[in-house]
């Protein structure tokens, strides 16, 4: 039966019992002892699903929830049931966003996008199932490039001169060495077994700004601007996938000078000389890192960004100088000039009345760590800036948010979230995969919009049919690409060229043996130092947060040889001394010489070990070879290897760079990565103090204002939820808030701190329970289901489980399940979800073992 109480006892006792946020409801059957057939019924066949009604304040069966586009909605099937039983690589949903499609009337097209990947703890398993622009239509992202066989003929034409592609992506490091040494694979989703690895190791995505990020534990955190074609041959939508952070500006400094012609007009004199660099700023409000400064060496004879003014001897004046502007990649809202203080390196001796006093280059830093903003072009269009501000006192602004070389990309991470105006990381990695940041800049590159469009020379873009297409343009008639050999030796060998589209015509900029003392710095000056067959050059720049002094031996190779290994007649193949370090899933694989075959387009399925690896064909189904011993070659295969048709020469292996705004990168070593290890306890959250960009999901900084950490019996790092005034962090162990206590909430980054809420033991056992709402976040704990507001918690589910008895049909989940796992990184089983819809929050658990 069921106790009437008065209203206000009722309300009292409701309010001592379950406090906020939630109401809860009321039985007279004993709490602990509420069997589990009242809820679900006796079925043991699935999982059970409650919501707790926020009307009536009892729990009710839920039956599924219908996604927009589903086939059949009064099944109610669910994106998950429907989904996972089609994916190989064992494969579960993670996590999935309602995404609004960018180009589509508002309302009209919107669907779920969903994060798999596999579940193994070190898994690098990971893909994205996406709506297109067709209502309906489920894809994996980038399907748009399908397969070697049957390749996309519209969104990457691989062997097609003038056409821009509309699958815009830069290839990202994928990290996926199976059971061996982590080993990298360069990814432009180019088959389907690519474009699993794309995710690896993601437990959650966040949306922002109309781009989706995920963190990729095994790879390159990543972003998706939304967009999606129906097939590999119909829709016109352009879409974008590239690095999670803002690409540095890779200029072409070209600087000219206009002449004096009266005594007003006399603002730079022979000799004036200074640093010169360039900030993107994003329609965010966000920067990037600066353009590096680089002094003169054996090397980059002049320097980098290093400008001298007219004659070193003469004393000649120049009302202003003349900048070629980069241009920025999509999104870009601003460029910023900047420069050094300058000097003056003129020798002559008899100098006229304002010209700047004698010094020298060292005067200046030629680290360029001191750079001032001159001014700020508001769009992305315009070419030149015409400089006159040469008066270092009054023309110079000092701006540490515009120019900050703190800036960073966000690191590789399981976890990513939202805390108050700010994206967060957690559980990283501690080093960035990627290094070097390149792209051709002559011809006509650096005149054309990433679109391919042609700006005028102040700025009124003019969408012609050329689309960049010129002889040199970025989607013309020659394909500009970087390649990355080791030899069966281990000696390595960067070639920068360009092919002539689909001609026999191939030509090397750069044919570079790296040495073992260079560092990585040394092969971006030699990449600043080459000249295209077009004039111009290649420019490239160190991924913000990457030591450029790493020792360039830890680079990535994209083609590399291993000598005698050992074929037989399945789809195994062996060799020794761990000669498959650098072997990754997905690599593509040929015999170079010696006996033995094996099918073409043969690819990487599985590796063992350093010594064993399985091979297959696109799709990850295990071929055959021949038996025999050989060398074989192994390359990453991003669409880049028939621009030309004479295949001996162009070979494998070649990654296509087509201009500043959409560049290539090179990554560090697998094994280099894998030494330095996790912080499973650490975070990054973006920067948003007073004056800086608010929501801006991309400016990280590596500050101690903008890292945080837990106390190391905390467990390892979960997630967050975004509630105001104390977003809440959760750990294995404990959960905790992160508050800002000075002055009422300063909102600037440094004073924000993790605060203990929970003690040791009570933290969050399934990542996939944290929820959150208005004023509330929660999550599944051993004693049950917690809720918080960030001052005090309180457990809610105390009719579903007892934790003194061990009883409840929570029971198997908060205590059996948890006690088995312990703080493990990674629960073996997705097994319990947890989300808020329409004021309910909703619970869905796997009750027993029994259940698969």
């Amino acid at each position: 039966m069921t106790r009437l109480i008065p209203r206000r006892g009722w309300l009292r006792e409701m309010a001592r019992r379950y406090a906020f946020p939630c109401r809860g409801y009321w039985s007279s059957v004993a709490k602990d002892n509420l069997p589990p057939d009242v809820i679900t019924g006796d079925s043991t066949a699935d999982s059970f699903n409650w919501l707790v009604s926020a009307t009536e304040r009892h729990l009710v069966r839920r039956r599924g929830i219908a996604y927009l586009g589903e086939s059949d909605v009064t099944a109610q099937v669910g994106l998950l049931e429907s989904v996972t039983k089609n994916l190989s690589m064992n494969m579960t949903c993670r996590h999935m966003l309602d995404v609004q499609y960018p180009s589509a009337t508002p309302g009209s097209i919107v669907g779920p996008t969903a994060l798999y990947t596999d579940q193994a703890d070190t898994g690098h398993f990971g893909q994205l199932y996406v709506n297109t622009s067709t209502q309906g239509t489920r894809k994996v992202l980038g399907h748009e490039m399908g397969t070697l066989a049957s390749p996309g003929t519209t969104h990457y034409r691989r062997a097609v001169a003038r056409v821009r592609p509309d699958f815009r992506m830069v290839p990202l490091p994928c990290l996926a060495g199976g059971s061996g040494t982590q080993a990298v694979l360069y990814n432009r989703c180019t088959f389907p077994l690519m474009r699993a690895l794309l995710a690896g190791g993601a437990m959650k995505m966040i949306q922002a700004r109309g781009q989706v990020f995920w963190g990729s534990l095994h790879g390159c955190p990543a972003k998706w601007d939304q967009r999606s074609n129906p097939s590999t041959s119909t829709g016109s939508e352009q879409v974008h996938v590239g690095p999670w952070g803002h690409l540095t500006p890779l200029p072409l400094f070209s600087v000219a000078t206009t002449a004096s012609t009266g005594l007003n007009d006399k603002t730079w004199w022979d000799g004036d000389q200074f640093y010169l660099a360039f900030v993107f700023q994003n329609e965010d409000g966000s920067f990037s890192a600066p353009t590096q400064c680089r002094p003169v060496n054996a090397v980059l004879t002049s320097g980098r960004g290093l400008v001298t003014v007219g004659s070193t001897s003469g004393t000649s004046s120049y009302s202003n100088l003349r900048y070629l502007l980069p241009i920025g990649p999509p999104g870009t809202a601003a460029r910023l000039i900047c420069r050094t203080r300058k000097t003056n390196v003129s020798t002559a001796v008899t100098r006229p009345a304002g010209m700047t006093p004698q010094g020298a280059t060292s005067d200046i830093d030629a680290g360029g760590r001191k750079l001032y903003v001159v001014d700020i072009v508001r769009d992305n269009v315009t070419k030149f800036y015409y400089d006159s501000r040469s008066n270092d006192d009054q023309s110079l602004l000092d701006d540490p948010n515009a120019v900050n070389p703190f800036y960073v990309w966000p690191l590789p991470s399981r976890y990513c979230g939202e805390a108050e105006r700010r994206a967060v990381v957690g559980y990283t990695r501690k080093q960035h995969p990627c290094a070097i940041q390149l792209a051709p800049v002559g011809g006509d590159r650096p005149y054309v919009l990433e679109d391919g469009s042609t700006p005028t020379a102040q700025g009124t873009p003019s969408e012609g049919s050329g689309i960049g297409a010129t002889g040199f343009g970025p989607y013309g008639d020659y394909a500009a690409c970087w390649r990355l050999y080791q030899d069966t030796a281990g000696a390595m060998t960067l070639l920068l060229r360009y092919a002539q589209i689909p001609a026999v015509t191939i030509t090397n900029d750069l044919n570079y043996a790296i040495g073992a003392g260079d560092t990585v710095q040394d092969i971006i000056d030699r990449i600043n130092n080459t000249t295209l067959g077009d004039t111009a050059g290649w420019a490239a720049e160190p991924v913000p947060g990457t030591d450029p002094g790493i020792f360039a031996t830890n680079l990535a190779p994209s083609v590399f040889d291993v000598a005698s290994c050992t074929l037989g007649t399945n789809s195994t193949i062996t060799v020794g001394s761990s000669g498959f370090s650098d072997v990754a899933i997905g690599h593509r694989v040929k015999v170079q010489s010696g006996t033995g075959t094996v099918p073409a387009n043969t690819v990487v399925i599985g590796k063992a070990s350093d010594g064993s690896i399985t091979i297959g064909d696109e799709n990850g189904t295990a071929v055959n070879a021949t038996a025999g011993t050989a060398t074989l070659r192994f390359w990453s295969d991003c669409g880049d290897d028939s621009w030309s048709n004479t295949a001996a020469t162009w070979d494998v292996g070649n990654v296509r760079s087509y201009l500043g705004s959409f560049p290539a990168v090179i990554a560090l070593r697998g094994a280099y990565l894998d030494k330095l290890g996790f912080d499973k306890q650490g975070l990054m959250f973006t920067g948003s103090s007073p004056g800086a960009a608010q929501q801006a999901p991309q400016n990280f900084f590596n500050q101690p204002a903008n890292r945080g950490s837990a106390p190391s019996d905390a467990g390892v790092f979960m997630g967050t939820a975004p509630i105001f005034p104390s977003p809440i962090a959760f750990y294995s162990e404990g959960i905790f808030a992160l508050r800002n206590t000075r002055d009422f909430n300063t909102g600037v980054d440094q004073d924000y701190h993790l605060f203990r809420l929970t003690p040791k033991g009570l933290g969050c056992i399934q990542y996939g329970t944290i929820a959150w709402a208005n004023g509330w976040a929660g999550c599944l704990t051993r004693e049950g289901y917690l809720v918080t507001d960030g001052m005090r918690y309180h457990i809610i589910s105390n009719a579903l489980l007892d934790p003194a008895r061990a009883t409840g049909i929570l029971a198997y989940q908060a205590m059996s399940l948890a006690s088995q796992q312990g703080s493990a990184d990674l629960p073996q089983y997705q097994t319990a979800h947890a989300l808020v819809v329409d004021g309910v929050l909703r619970l869905s658990v796997k009750p027993n073992a029994a259940i698969a």
